[in-house]
């Protein structure tokens, strides 16, 4: 569970993390790009440098993910870490909000880059009960100029 006094307390009140509305035309700022599945709940996570982006897919049929209706604005946590080569754990972000309305995507900005050392990334509900988890968040392979636009996550 993400402390609410903790760390995300202190990273919001520094100014160091904000969150934006799904859909508000920012362009993602450059930097690397990592991504990751929860194959269960099939919630895909993708930072390209300060952007995450948690997206819930719909099944091999096409039917739409349950966790559209279960998350529609409910209050929501996501935490993103990695490893620092000199201090060890190192928190690319928390942030806490709540889940856009109806929507299958929800985008967060943080105030730094640290897609690098991206490791896992986690989605919680507000009380700690983890929804979708990626431990092994890792740099897509390119994709040819005529595949498919579904041939990443």
């Amino acid at each position: 569970m993400i402390a609410r006094r903790g760390p995300l307390a202190l990273l919001l009140a520094a100014g160091l993390l904000s969150p934006l509305a799904v859909g508000t035309g920012q362009a993602a700022a450059p930097g690397k790009v990592k991504v990751g599945v929860d194959q269960a709940t099939n919630v895909s996570f993708s930072v390209t440098g300060r952007m995450i982006d948690v997206r819930l897919r719909p099944s091999g049929d096409g039917v739409p993910n349950p966790l559209v209706q279960q998350l529609s604005n409910a209050s929501i946590a996501v935490a993103c870490r990695g490893r620092s080569p000199k201090h060890g754990r190192y928190v690319v972000g928390e942030i806490e909000t709540s889940w856009p309305k109806d929507s299958d995507l929800m985008r967060t900005r943080l105030s730094r880059d640290g897609s690098a050392r991206m490791q896992w990334c986690v989605l919680e509900q507000i009380d700690g009960t983890d929804i979708a988890v990626t431990r092994k968040m890792r740099t897509p392979k390119p994709v040819a100029p005529d595949a498919p636009a579904s041939a990443t996550p």
